[in-house]
């Protein structure tokens, strides 16, 4: 039997109980403080891909959002009972495009009014808002009484001075962007030179919507995001009867 008592059994408990060495340690901590910060760095990066790839896909569905409610009023611009040519758009502005669509009732066309206007009294950014103006027949006319305004999307930079003469890209773009087509060319010219607005509509055929969005955070450091649609107006020859 062995001896669990003599010398060899004290050395090899005294083995037992020596632990790390300080080398051993220095070591250790020398190869955490290099991987560490890698690791870290990782998964910061790993963070901020995923935080970029979610506010342009908030993005995205905000400016879709205001596409396809524009999309549908838009392409049923008409005009009102009795209305001359170019009286189907009643204001064409860089943040407002008001007008007449055939998505009403018996009574006659409903009025929408599509504007950007501040999210809150510190916000950085716009909503786009829509206000449904439906038709009231009083007596023998048509009336438009105070309409219902609800918020189509968020997250639209809109900048303090637009640019003017249609420029299309670039934050300096005014929201909305108005167009004639002449018939010979078929070339589409702006029709916004020195001013914002404009007062007369009846060469109006295209209507351009620039989208600069943020990313869901809402800042002005957020990551904006350009997007561009182009709506073709009805042809007004038709619309005249």
């Amino acid at each position: 039997m062995s001896d669990l008592t003599g010398p060899r059994a004290r050395r090899h408990a005294a083995a037992d109980e020596q632990g790390f060495t300080l080398i051993e340690v220095s070591v250790v901590l020398l190869i955490m403080a290099v991987v560490l910060p890698m690791i870290m760095g990782f998964v910061f990066m790993v963070q901020s891909y995923t935080g970029k790839v979610a506010g342009r896909t908030v993005a995205a569905g905000q400016a879709q959002v205001i596409d396809e409610n524009l999309s549908r009023q838009i392409h049923a611009i008409t005009y009102p009972a009795g209305g001359a040519l170019g009286s189907d758009i009643v204001t064409a502005s860089a943040t407002e495009f008001k007008f007449y669509t055939a998505l009403g009732n018996s009574v006659g066309p409903t009025l929408i009014d599509i504007k950007a206007t501040a999210a809150c009294g510190t916000c950085s950014y716009y909503q786009m808002n829509e206000t449904t103006y439906l038709p009231v027949l009083s007596g023998s006319a048509v009336t438009y009484p105070t309409g219902t305004t609800k918020p189509i999307g968020t997250g639209v930079v809109v900048p303090s001075s637009p640019a003017v003469n249609c420029p299309g890209v670039g934050t300096t773009s005014p929201v909305f962007e108005y167009y004639a087509t002449a018939a010979a060319t078929q070339t589409a010219t702006c029709l916004q030179t020195t001013t914002n607005t404009l007062t007369t509509f009846k060469t109006i055929d295209q209507v351009r919507v620039n989208l600069v969005m943020v990313d869901y955070l809402h800042t002005k450091l957020s990551q904006q995001i350009d997007f561009s649609y182009t709506y073709v107006l009805p042809n007004v020859d038709y619309q005249e009867s």
